[in-house]
């Protein structure tokens, strides 16, 4: 029985982290999985520490709860903090955009973090329980753990599509409540015959239990269950217009989308103020509350022509009557538009999520390609006239700086030009910002890009045009840009020329002016820089880190250097806010909260241990702090880098949770096939798998992405030597390292905390130093486990002697 217990707990615990990552995406700037694999294993941490503890003062405690009485107590106290928790997280004014202005938002994500580990403390607890008290059956609670975590990880991608997030949150709490309520009375076994004891107070409780949960399915409309976005999200701002109402809604992993409609609509960026139409009337469909698409009435009586009065249509204007355009969907909607203005019989939308694609398909009655854009381009030699991408990113400046993105990379841009005819173009068109961030990095990258394509003279395939707050940069394969029709283009409207070869000083910053032509003097640095081979030196003294990014570091909206931080505050008029470029105040507010509780963790037991008949193995523990830190880096090297696969950080979280959890259970069922003498071996071996992935993974990927589709996902089955490989070291470890249920309960507390610790840290690496360091990173974690194996051996051979 207590292997069904762990398997449908464990089932229900990832089921429940998975939709807290689309919870956070939607109430929140991020989905936030980091800390959500985290505080699950914090949870876990707890459990084993909790167990420790009691263990080491009441020998022999545990054995209670090995009964089937006690295994219903964990099943229905997890039930019922589920629930709890879910309800309290969407009262709770937790909001981390808020972090650098409102020291109260610390204690808030504090109390988020500790409510939300409770349900998978009690998971945690049961899971230890089984490992301590049927230690002959470690292989099979090890492949339940596993099994019942994959199920888990893929219940959320099946039934988003029939279900909002938060009856799934109710459905996932009472399952395993609903599979183990017929054995609450059933008898125990006591000093080897049937007891006839039970327990029927639980009974009610497991009832009350069902009731509240069906109480919160059922209360659709204005209920505890409602969860609301941020006030700052650009949904919750259209939605205080008046006559706007939400007409239609749709979730599904890739994202919560609600169409909107409203009079008070108004989405031109980039329009010249010599523009004195009227814009046509407008549609918006809001992912996650943000990340708005607008949907142009194109039966107006003017059409979209006012697409053809922004500085983006420079690009469309330069080619003159384009024949292919693709269109990249990010957001945005002008580039659908601006498509449709220029009179281009074949156009392209690349829309891979499937809710907005059917929307715009209906609307503009356009060829919308449910795909992601690399994915798209790598298995396409087709050529298209003009490119357009919009990168306008989040409707609040700073808080995107953790969004994972592979539009907006070396690699990608790379790919776009690649892909252009010989009079092509490709319009990038962002947001203005001070100090200059988006156009010097995206710039770099195009001209990196171009230097790829074998042109020697990439200043002048490049061109910069804005108005006061936005910009579009254009740039060619092999005809140079024509600065005559260009300069003309943009007298004519009033924008200004931000970069193009040959441009006078005095034709800048004329008619949305700055202070100084700050855009200007950075990127003709920069251009200098290039010309000079001191790019690197540019980069690494500027303000900012406005460095080009690749694919090993695909996080756009971050841009915050910490050497720098003074000197950005100051700039900012020593503000707080200025904190908000970046990313790591949410991963260091986390850390420091999430290390301060894993010393007290770690160091409560081992001063209680002290007064016990048993005593903790400092090296026993040390091996399972590696293997944990280890197996929890090795598992987000894969969750990001897959993002470029499936184009969606979530559906990258589901697929390796789900393929590494089943392949970690298959592997630890192997380990019967392996002794205490082979755990060095089998270190050696992970260390091996680990390294080959760190050098073959982005060609392996690269292939991945031109496969066709359904090959394509089948393809993340590089998932599978891994997953077998690093699902050795635990039950190994647990099986002939550990001898009493004290260090069994301590080394899962410790190997939980390590992995708290290693998903965070995770994160800023990713951010900071890119992917492949988080995979360096397992590496010396698993070499930490081999060093403990060593020192293990080395003292039974000084006992022995």
């Amino acid at each position: 029985m207590i292997q069904v217990a762990v398997f449908f707990l464990s089932l229900s615990a990832l089921s429940f982290e998975v939709l807290l990552a689309r919870i956070f995406a939607i109430t929140q700037w991020n989905h936030l999985s980091f800390m959500v694999i985290s505080l699950a294993l914090f949870g876990f941490a707890a459990s084993g520490t909790v167990l420790s503890l009691v263990e080491a003062r009441k020998p022999g405690w545990q054995e209670r709860f090995i009964q089937p009485d006690g295994i219903v107590v964990l099943v229905a106290l997890y039930g019922a903090s589920a629930l709890a928790a879910f309800v309290i997280l969407l009262k709770l004014p937790l909001d981390y955009f808020l972090l650098p202005l409102e020291p109260i938002q610390g204690l808030y994500l504090f109390l988020a973090y500790v409510v939300l580990a409770l349900p998978f403390f009690f998971a945690g607890a049961a899971v230890s329980i089984a490992y301590s008290g049927f230690p002959e059956q470690i292989r099979f609670t090890y492949f339940a753990t596993m099994g019942g975590s994959a199920c888990g990880a893929l219940l959320p991608f099946f039934l988003l599509h029939f279900f909002k997030e938060g009856q799934l949150v109710v459905l996932a709490a009472v399952v395993p409540l609903l599979f183990l309520f017929p054995m609450a009375g059933v008898p125990e076994v006591t000093g080897g015959r049937r007891g006839h004891r039970r327990r029927p107070g639980f009974i009610p409780f497991m009832c009350m239990i069902a009731v509240v949960a069906s109480a919160l399915l059922l209360w659709r409309h204005g209920g505890v269950m409602d969860i609301l976005p941020s006030d700052y999200k650009s949904l919750s701002h259209a939605l205080r217009f008046p006559d706007t109402q939400i007409d239609w809604s749709k979730g599904s992993l890739q994202g919560r989308i609600d169409r909107v409609r409203s009079p008070y609509i108004r989405f031109a960026p980039g329009l010249s103020l010599t523009f004195t139409g009227r814009l046509p009337s407008q549609t918006a469909l809001f992912r996650d509350a943000d990340n708005q698409t607008i949907l142009y009435d194109r039966k107006a009586t003017n059409g979209l022509d006012f697409a053809r009065w922004t500085h983006a249509f420079a690009g469309y204007h330069l080619v003159n009557r384009p024949d292919h355009v693709l269109v990249i969907q990010t957001g945005g909607g002008l580039a659908m538009a601006s498509a449709v203005a220029s009179g281009a019989p074949n156009i392209t939308v690349l829309e891979h999520r499937p809710h907005s694609a059917r929307w715009i398909r209906e609307h503009y009655d356009l060829n919308v390609k449910e795909q992601h854009a690399r994915v798209f381009l790598a298995k396409t030699t087709q050529r298209f006239d003009v490119v357009h991408v919009e990168a306008w990113g989040p409707s609040m400046p700073g808080v995107g700086a953790l969004d994972q993105s592979f539009l907006l990379t070396t690699e990608a841009i790379t790919a776009y030009i690649e892909h252009l005819t010989d009079g092509g173009i490709l319009v990038l068109s962002g947001r203005l910002r001070l100090p200059p961030a988006d156009i010097v990095r995206l710039w770099a990258a195009a001209w990196q890009a171009i230097t790829r394509a074998g042109v020697t003279d990439p200043g002048a395939h490049l061109a910069v045009v804005r108005n006061w707050d936005t910009f579009s940069l254009l740039a060619t394969r092999k005809t140079p840009i024509d600065p005559e029709s260009l300069t003309a283009f943009t007298q004519r409207l009033n924008f200004d020329l931000v970069y193009l070869k040959g441009l006078h000083p005095d034709l800048v910053n004329r008619y949305n002016m700055f202070k100084s032509p700050f855009h200007y003097d950075t990127l003709q640095q920069l251009a200098s820089a290039y010309r000079g081979g001191t790019e690197d030196l540019f980069f690494s003294t500027y303000l900012l880190d406005v460095a080009p990014q690749g694919d090993d570091r695909p996080f756009p909206n971050r841009f915050l250097r910490w050497e720098h931080i003074g000197s950005i505050y100051r700039m900012f008029g020593s503000r707080l806010y200025t904190l908000l470029l970046s990313g790591e105040v949410v991963i260091a507010v986390v850390l420091i909260e999430a290390g301060t509780v894993a010393i007290f963790l770690m160091g409560v037991p081992l001063i209680i241990a002290r007064r016990s008949s048993y005593k903790i193995s400092g090296a026993g523990i040390l091996y399972f702090l590696g293997i944990g830190a280890g197996f929890m880096l090795a598992e987000m090297y894969l969750i990001f880098k897959l993002v470029l696969v499936f184009g969606d950080p979530i559906i990258s979280l589901t697929a390796v949770l789900a393929g590494l959890l089943v392949m970690s259970g298959l592997g630890g069922m192997l380990s019967r096939h392996f002794r205490e003498g082979s755990i060095p071996l089998v270190l050696l071996l992970v260390t091996a798998v680990l390294g080959i992935a760190g050098a073959g993974m982005d060609w392996i990927f690269q292939g991945i992405l031109a496969m066709p589709d359904g090959i394509r996902q089948a393809a993340v089955a590089v998932m599978v030597p891994m997953g077998l490989i690093l699902g050795l070291p635990f039950p190994l470890g647990m099986q002939y390292l550990l001898e009493s249920p004290l260090d069994r309960s301590y080394a899962w507390a410790a190997n939980g905390c390590t992995s708290v610790i290693g998903s965070i840290a995770a994160a800023q690496l990713a951010i900071s130093r890119g992917f492949l360091s988080i995979l360096l990173a397992a590496l010396a974690a698993y070499l930490v486990s081999l060093m403990a194996v060593l020192i293990l051996r080395w003292q039974q051979w000084g006992a022995n002697k």
